[in-house]
């Protein structure tokens, strides 16, 4: 009985090592390609950032808007890789054309509504008594970038498809090309260089939607054409309508949704409140946002990937597997989140002094408060990681409903309650707001921790899609 027990435990952490090895391997490419798309908006923050704080702030809240609005419309077409991976393990090739297929049209649909909100956001923003100098801008910003929507989106059918297939490397690849594009159009469009004209934030916003249209052709191309992908046809016959998929697609993707925007709404809600207190306060939570968010794109590559794989280990009904991706997901997320974290604590002015020159006395209140925050929030993404993966891990099994309801208590009930008492009652100001941000990111990773490990141990209960 010993020996039974001694071996049983050496093929447990046999099973592990494997894991975390077959994790590493497909979440790589993922975040390298999570990454890209943040380094793009980072570029945009520097290149706009050397026109002015002001610039920089309507280009960063422009962008957080625009990021809120497609993440509701992403929730609904991300349900895409569950179903896929559950399907793709339960050996059912038809049903994965047919989720593609509707999920595309799912995001097509659903990005006409967000088009017309960001088309009138500037009138938007000064009822709510937005500074007017920043709202400008940002309408000058918005009515350029906005038209990247709508092909983002289809983008994003079209990857959570090549996600749940286990084959991330062509959109690490698309990635790279679309950052090393956005570069070149932003030198060109801001600046007016090689005979263009100066089109300075207008340009930014056109650049990002020029590079995103390309990015949907590129992998619409590589879907049609190369292996494993082509197989599927996912576009063939694409006006068949599947109603029974669609609603599927709604009835798993729309909590997800809610629960991004209560998310990402949590975030709006806080630059917003900076917005209230100074534009310096803005300016530097910019900053700090797009400084915190590498770690967070990291952990979303490796939340993808276990996605991915507790999908398809509860596709195949082998409920231990589902069990150790979740877990190994959360402490490989937990080892690059902390050493990144210690990063920024130790460094925090350096960090700050990539969008901003120091050497200008008008940013020097800004780099300081930045730099202050930083060191204040750099460990917000280890549990940031946390929420993340658990999350993902959750999704694979169809678990959308409960996880939109814990995403309300930690970030409405707690998240703003706690950031509007230190920002304003308190009178902490920015790092009320960022006091805020850590309850909420904290307490969620906590409720996440338990779900998780509830769900999960019931898994043989739970039905595909």
């Amino acid at each position: 009985m010993q020996s039974f027990n001694i071996i049983a435990c050496k093929n447990y952490k046999t099973r592990w090592v494997k894991e975390i090895t077959a994790l590493s391997i497909q979440a790589w490419p993922l975040s390298l390609s999570f990454l890209g798309h943040m380094a793009m908006g980072i570029t945009d923050s520097i290149m706009v950032g050397r026109l002015g704080s002001i610039e920089l702030a309507a280009a960063s809240l422009g962008a957080t808007i625009y990021f809120v609005i497609f993440l509701v419309n992403l929730g609904i077409v991300i349900s895409i890789t569950p179903l896929v991976s559950q399907y793709l393990g339960a050996r059912k090739p038809r049903m994965i054309r047919r989720v593609t297929r509707q999920g595309i049209w799912a995001g097509i649909l659903l990005s006409i509504p967000g088009l017309i909100i960001l088309w009138y956001i500037e009138p938007i923003l000064n009822s709510i008594n937005q500074p007017e100098e920043i709202t400008k801008l940002l309408g000058i910003y918005m009515r350029a970038n906005m038209w990247g929507l709508m092909p983002g989106i289809i983008f994003v059918a079209v990857r959570s498809f090549m996600i749940a297939l286990c084959a991330a490397k062509p959109i690490m690849l698309i990635t790279t090309l679309a950052f090393l594009t956005n570069i070149t159009l932003n030198y060109i469009l801001i600046y007016g260089n090689f005979g263009f004209p100066r089109l300075e934030i207008f340009g930014a916003g056109l650049a990002s939607a020029i590079v995103t249209l390309l990015e949907f052709l590129r992998i619409a191309m590589i879907a049609c054409f190369m292996r494993p992908y082509k197989k599927y046809n996912i576009f063939g016959n694409i006006w068949r309508s599947d109603w029974p998929i669609f609603r599927r697609i709604f009835t798993l993707g729309t909590p997800v949704a809610i629960g991004l925007l209560m998310e990402e709404g949590f975030f709006l809600f806080c630059i917003l409140m900076m917005g209230y207190i100074s534009t310096t306060a803005m300016a530097a939570h910019a900053m700090v946002a797009n400084l915190v968010i590498i770690a967070y794109m990291i952990s979303l590559g490796i939340a993808t990937a276990a996605s991915a794989r507790v999908g398809h280990a509860f596709g195949r009904n082998d409920f231990d597997a589902v069990r150790i991706a979740g877990w190994a997901a959360t402490h490989l997320t937990w080892m690059i989140t902390a050493t990144i974290a210690i990063l920024l604590f130790i460094f925090p002015e350096a960090a700050t002094r990539i969008f901003l020159d120091g050497d200008i006395a008008e940013n020097r209140d800004t780099l300081t408060l930045a730099a202050g925050l930083i060191a204040f929030a750099a460990f917000v993404q280890i549990t940031d990681g946390t929420q993340v993966v658990l999350v993902q891990s959750l999704h694979g099994l169809s678990d959308t409903k409960i996880p939109m309801i814990l995403n309300f208590a930690g970030f409405w009930l707690i998240g703003i309650t706690t950031a509007y008492l230190f920002a304003f009652t308190f009178d902490y100001g920015a790092y009320g707001i960022w006091t805020g941000y850590y309850f909420a990111s904290i307490s969620t990773a906590i409720l996440y921790i338990l779900r998780y490990y509830i769900v999960s141990k019931n898994a043989h209960k739970r039905q595909i899609g």
